[in-house]
């Protein structure tokens, strides 16, 4: 998914800067124009991502042997209703939950990226580990930013009912999770919407980390050769 994200974002900042209405000159507007290309391209990829997750889950916990058996299970097995309401539900959840991390994680590393290399290249730090570094600092913000949202929809997947025969709606699912965020403030107050954020923090630092330094070493390489 973090593919799609990179390749989602740089494609969808470059055509936003190209509209006639937007100062292609001021970087301040190029920031600006990286949150909502970040949240459509995790969004995106939140799509592609969806239908998976289940069946992944099903080979995972023993329940399938191979794909085509968690196939199987996941959308033949269950009624037409149930399976389209359960991929809605999942859809939402998982859109809400990229949404966030879409906005942020490039947003931030491209930051670091513009403002800080005169200042490390100061302080003597090598040139090759500055990806590195701003990856490892995209992420530990990112995961402590977006752990609200994560709180909010892992106490709402937790508490949630087996299916009802209900179709899908939208209105309920969005209700289900403005329950969900009401519940945590109520019993934690706005400490609960911290909970596990320096968990979530450490765990996406070190991915991002190499994600992003892979990403700069691949592209100089591909850069190098292309010319």
């Amino acid at each position: 998914n973090m593919g799609l994200l990179m390749a989602g974002f740089n494609f969808l900042t470059r055509q936003a800067v190209g509209f006639p209405f937007i100062n292609a000159n001021d970087p301040n507007m190029k920031f600006f124009l990286m949150i909502p290309s970040g949240i459509l391209a995790m969004s995106s990829g939140s799509i592609l991502k969806v239908p998976v997750i289940d069946m992944s889950k099903q080979v995972q916990a023993g329940l399938a042997d191979n794909a085509f058996e968690s196939f199987k299970n996941v959308y033949l097995t269950p009624p037409p209703k149930a399976v389209l309401k359960k991929l809605g539900t999942l859809l939402t959840v998982t859109v809400l939950r990229g949404a966030p991390f879409g906005a942020f994680q490039c947003l931030i590393y491209e930051l670091l990226k513009d403002k800080t290399p005169v200042l490390l290249e100061n302080a003597g730090f090598p040139i090759a580990g500055e990806p590195f570094l701003w990856g490892a600092c995209a992420g530990f913000c990112t995961g402590f930013l977006t752990n609200p949202p994560d709180v909010i929809l892992t106490r709402m997947s937790v508490s949630q009912q087996e299916d009802d025969g209900k179709d899908f709606d939208l209105g309920a699912v969005l209700g289900q999770i403005k329950g969900a965020a009401e519940k945590v403030y109520a019993e934690e107050g706005w400490g609960g919407f911290a909970k596990g954020g320096l968990e979530n923090a450490f765990y996406y630092a070190p991915e991002a980390m190499v994600w992003f330094g892979a990403y700069e070493a691949l592209k100089g390489v591909t850069e190098s050769w292309l010319q």
